[in-house]
């Protein structure tokens, strides 16, 4: 994750998307790498030169959506308090999925089969992608807050390249500005990294 953050600087405009426009100010970045796990990771420039330390915000306590719905996901999930990574990994979507479908079989057996149905419009497959932007966008709110990233919130992985498309309408970003702060967080740009080579322009760089 510290090579993804690393790679940001270098990837093609063409290559990130825009999800919220903010006004993004010199300082601290926040990188949010969603794959078998989720990571965070902080890019700073110090002296005009590129600095990252990773993290592992991915095993902090799950924030809540609203009292009901976090109900039936801690019981259908079967944890009284979940890490972060639980659901917001790629393997949590498929979670989400399984505890929205009641059904004893279940039509997705992996994040991408999730991500297929939700692009088809399968309302079940929907459902769950919308949790599971609402719980990312409450995520991405509490590590921007705790970091100060004025300088912009970055998303990366191959699951959330995906559905894209379906991002940009979500309510990640209405769950993002939430809250008391919601004059500081509406400053704060959020982006999605489509390139699939920042990794590796993070090791190159």
């Amino acid at each position: 994750l510290a090579a993804l953050a690393l790679g940001i600087p270098q990837v093609p405009s063409g290559q990130l998307m825009t999800l919220a426009k903010g006004k993004p100010q010199s300082g601290p970045m926040a990188v949010i790498g969603v794959g078998t796990g989720i990571g965070t990771a902080t890019l700073l420039d110090v002296n005009h030169r590129r600095q990252v330390t990773a993290a592992e915000g991915g095993h902090v306590s799950l924030p809540l959506v609203d009292k009901t719905l976090s109900l039936r996901l801690l019981s259908a999930i079967g944890e009284l308090e979940p890490e972060a990574e639980t659901l917001l990994s790629a393997a949590g979507l498929l979670r989400l999925f399984h505890a929205v479908d009641r059904k004893p079989s279940s039509a997705a057996n992996s994040p991408e089969e999730v991500a297929a149905l939700t692009r088809q419009g399968d309302p079940i497959a929907c459902q769950a992608f919308d949790i599971y932007m609402q719980l990312l966008g409450l995520f991405a709110r509490n590590l921007a807050l705790s970091l100060g990233a004025i300088g912009g919130v970055y998303l990366a992985g191959a699951v959330l390249r995906d559905l894209a498309d379906r991002m940009a309408g979500s309510d990640l970003i209405r769950h993002f500005t939430s809250g008391r702060q919601q004059d500081y967080l509406s400053n704060i740009p959020v982006t999605l990294i489509m390139d699939e080579l920042v990794t590796f322009r993070g090791l190159a760089g």
